[in-house]
């Protein structure tokens, strides 16, 4: 099974900038460090404002993705975790957050 997830980001609503937000709680080299994993912010080269608000696959046009690859060693639960703790920081500043992996239904 991959441990790799994706988050996607809508920041359409938000009320400060997630990834400013994002920087002062976690680092990217800190995720790097402590929890084996190498993470990147990118646009999403799919967005689509139109369709991001569709019920079934509208997060796949949200205009952000951050990426969260672990290496090896890592277990599930430890990516769950991780993947928890980034969908949660990101929330707190209005962003709509879906995830993106394997394991998608236990986050």
């Amino acid at each position: 099974m991959s441990l790799e997830f994706v988050l996607f980001i809508n920041d359409s609503g938000a009320t400060s900038d997630w990834r400013h937000h994002l920087a002062s709680h976690l680092r990217l080299r800190t995720i790097q460090r402590e929890h084996r994993n190498f993470c990147g912010i990118c646009a999403n080269d799919d967005f689509d404002p139109e369709r991001v608000d569709d019920s079934e696959d509208g997060f796949l046009y949200f205009p952000w993705r951050l990426h969260c690859n672990p290496e090896p060693g890592r277990t599930e639960p430890e990516q769950i975790e991780l993947a928890r703790r980034l969908r949660r920081l990101i929330e707190e500043t209005g962003c709509r957050v879906e995830v993106g992996a394997a394991f998608e239904d236990k986050v």
